[in-house]
This record gives C-alpha cells, sequence and structure tokens, in this order.
C-alpha cells in the first residue's frame, strides 16, 4: 500500500483511539461531579441548596457530557471508520 495511505489511516486510528479515550474522559468527569455533589449533600449542605444545584447544574452538565458522548459514538467515530475503510479499500494508480 502507498506510504501516504497507510500514514493517513495510521492517523485515523489515532484520532479514532483519542475520541474513545476522550468519551472515558468525559464519563469520569461526569461520575466525579456526582462524587462531588454527593460529599456536598453528607457534609449537611442545605437540602434546598442541594436540589437546586442538582435541578440547575449537575442535571444540565451530565446531560450535555452524555450529548457530547453519543455524538462522539454515533457521528465521529463512524465517520473515521468509514474513511479507513474507503482508504484501505480504494485502489491506488
Amino acid at each position: 500500500m502507498n506510504p501516504i495511505i497507510e500514514n493517513q489511516i495510521d492517523s485515523l486510528r489515532s484520532l479514532k483511539a483519542f475520541f474513545h479515550q476522550f468519551n472515558d474522559n468525559l464519563h469520569t468527569s461526569g461520575e466525579r461531579y456526582q462524587r462531588f455533589l454527593d460529599d456536598l449533600a453528607d457534609q449537611q449542605l442545605d437540602v434546598q441548596i442541594y436540589e437546586r444545584y442538582q435541578s440547575e447544574f449537575l442535571d444540565e452538565t451530565k446531560s450535555r457530557i452524555q450529548n457530547i458522548i453519543e455524538n462522539i459514538e454515533s457521528g465521529d467515530v463512524p465517520c473515521i471508520e468509514r474513511l479507513i475503510r474507503h482508504l484501505e479499500e480504494t485502489p491506488i494508480g
């Protein structure tokens, strides 16, 4: 295979791996955020403040994180996989 094409395929595979790692990091951040809020509740944070914070910030932030993860999994990664297949299957010359 053409070295330029091989390099493009390797770069796309690296990008795909980055997206997977990024998704893992986002998921971990969402969990960490939840634990932080739970810790505040355990430290006797006023229940009304806790519930307000959860409804106004935590739920929205977790929803946005989940949307980013889903967009990467359903859009970016499949696109990269199609590009890799296309490069692997396209004859050169």
